[in-house]
């Protein structure tokens, strides 16, 4: 059960808003962890912030900012390649909701959190922090299908009951 709740949200997230496509070249971090230490090789040899003496000071310079301006370019990337838990989450979120937009955050918070504890839950168990019984696991295992059927397969009934009341007291008035 844990892991599909996190291959669930690598997998449902990965093409909304950051990720590799498949027509993106593959870029490993290694690679890019090299980029960043050159400049930052470069950067210190160049610039007046850096002496060996006294360590990095002074006035931001041009070699510095372009450093700068590099990590954070760099950080962006494996951002987008390897978002934190709560932004995968959310994209997640966002991909299972037919509107594909993203929740308000109050709700957005609920689902995270009742998320992130039947996670822990399951990760407990596998990993023999947490003893449990047969009960208590299937009610966490129908919280989970509960959680993910209502997101896959969304319930339109209630709606059209709220449309059908709306259109009688429509034609009553």
């Amino acid at each position: 059960m844990r892991e599909l709740m996190d291959k669930i949200t690598e997998l449902r997230a990965m093409p909304v808003g950051g990720g590799l496509s498949k027509e993106a070249p593959r870029v490993h971090l290694k690679a890019k962890l090299r980029e960043v230490e050159d400049r930052f090789l470069s950067s210190r040899v160049r610039t007046d912030c850096y002496s060996e003496k006294d360590g990095w000071s002074g006035q931001i310079d041009v070699h510095l900012r372009k450093l700068l301006d590099g990590l954070g370019a760099f950080f962006e990337w494996f951002a987008s390649l390897h978002p934190r838990r709560r932004e995968q989450f959310r994209r997640t979120l966002r991909r299972l909701d037919a509107s594909g937009r993203d929740l308000p955050e109050p709700f957005f918070e609920k689902h995270r959190k009742e998320w992130e504890e039947t996670r822990r839950f399951f990760l407990s168990v596998c990993h023999h922090r947490k003893r449990t019984d047969i009960r208590a696991l299937r009610e966490r295992i129908a919280a989970l299908e509960t959680f993910l059927v209502e997101r896959l397969v969304p319930s339109t009934l209630d709606d059209l009951d709220a449309i059908d009341a709306l259109l009688e007291e429509a034609s009553d008035a």
